[in-house]
């Protein structure tokens, strides 16, 4: 089983969803955020990120992987990160 990575955040109205979700994943992997790779963008569309968890409602979550971990975004503000490295 992996181990998690939590942070909570006020919500995402303010328009740094995409912000946030970076530096709790660069905690997690105790990575300065500008070393991460690769970047996020590559992997999805943070504009429609930011845009779903603009007017996201606490029912909302998104999940992703991003290299070997799951990231799952909350709509009440909760960002996890789960390492996966371990696993098979």
């Amino acid at each position: 089983m992996g181990s998690d990575y939590r942070s909570q955040t006020d919500g995402f109205e303010d328009g740094n969803a995409v912000h946030r979700i970076l530096a709790t994943i660069s905690e997690a992997v105790n990575t300065d955020v500008v070393e991460l790779r690769p970047s996020l963008a590559n992997k999805l569309d943070t504009d429609a990120l930011e845009q779903l968890l603009h007017s996201a409602d606490e029912t909302v979550r998104v999940t992703f992987q991003y290299q070997q971990r799951v990231v799952e975004i909350r709509g009440d503000g909760v960002i996890v990160v789960t390492d996966r490295s371990g696993e098979e």
